[in-house]
Order: structure tokens, then sequence, then C-alpha cells
């Protein structure tokens, strides 16, 4: 059994990752995700959930969930940070997912397939169930949590989405 990991999967973009307790990091290695102590290299833990390369990691913001999306199975993981343990397993998809982004609140995910799947969803955390989706044709070039607004902004290359919670 593996006890202890140097190194990540750099050739995937946002790939290393504070989390938002600052005494932690979270990294993708291969097709595991990596989380340990900044203060203590030996404490790490090891989150497999697939068996392929994993594509994205999104932590929330407020740090006790964790989502991955991997390069060949086209689901989407949410994790329990504190517990280790995954609690949804999201399967919409039909081709790979290419972006995760949790909601300012952490209520909400929302996941972006790549442009041979077209597809955004955004998905409810306490129960894996959708929220909403939409087809859509467009690459989205990044997604970030916007506050002010509710939930998440997407930007492509010319066009922005912004979608509001049910406040």
């Amino acid at each position: 059994e593996l006890d202890h990991a140097i190194g990540f999967s750099g050739k995937v973009d946002n790939s290393v990752f504070l989390h938002p307790n600052a005494k932690e990091y979270i990294m993708i290695a291969g097709c595991s995700i990596v989380t340990g102590d900044l203060n203590d290299p030996h404490s790490q833990h090891f989150l497999t959930a697939h068996d392929d390369l994993i594509t994205c990691i999104s932590i929330s913001n407020q740090g006790h969930l964790l989502a991955q999306a991997k390069k060949a199975q086209f689901d989407v993981v949410i994790w329990d940070y504190n517990q280790k343990k995954a609690i949804f397993r999201l399967s919409e998809h039909d081709y790979a997912v290419s972006n995760l982004a949790f909601s300012h609140d952490d209520a909400l995910l929302i996941s972006t397939g790549n442009q041979l799947d077209g597809k955004m969803f955004i998905w409810n955390t306490s129960n894996g169930h959708i929220v909403s989706s939409l087809q859509v044709i467009l690459r989205f070039s990044q997604m970030v949590s916007h506050p002010s607004a509710g939930v998440v902004l997407s930007r492509t290359s010319s066009l922005e989405i912004l979608q509001a919670t049910n406040s």
C-alpha cells in the first residue's frame, strides 16, 4: 500500500491547491487526489474514485467538499473532505468534464463538459440532484465563484454566463 507520494500532475491546469484552512494542500497525482498536511509530509490521504487520469478538481469555499472529474469516465465525484469519503457520483455528461466550480455558499456545483459534450449542469451539493442544465456548444475557459451575484460566473472567449441561486 502506498504510504507517501511526492509529485503532482503538472500537465493538468489548476492541479495544486491550498486548502481554505491554510494548513493542508490538495493536488492531482494521476488517478488520485492527494491531500496532505503542510507541516507533516508523511500525513497524506489518497482519494481515488476513478482508474484514469483526473482532468479537474474544485474545492468548496469552506473546504468541506471536493469535486473531481476524470478523462475517460464522464462522471463527477463529490467528496466529503473531512471524512475523505465519496458522497455523490454525478453521471450526466456524455464526454469529458472540463471545469468544476462551487457556488460562494457551497450549495451548488457547476460542471461543464468539453466541446464534444457541450453540456453544463448545476448540481445541489446536499443531495446530488440536478438543479439546472444547459446544452451549450461553447468552450468554457474559466469558472469562478461570484459572491455578489450568488453563484458562478463562467467565461468563454466571447460570452459570460451568470447563474444565480434561488435566494
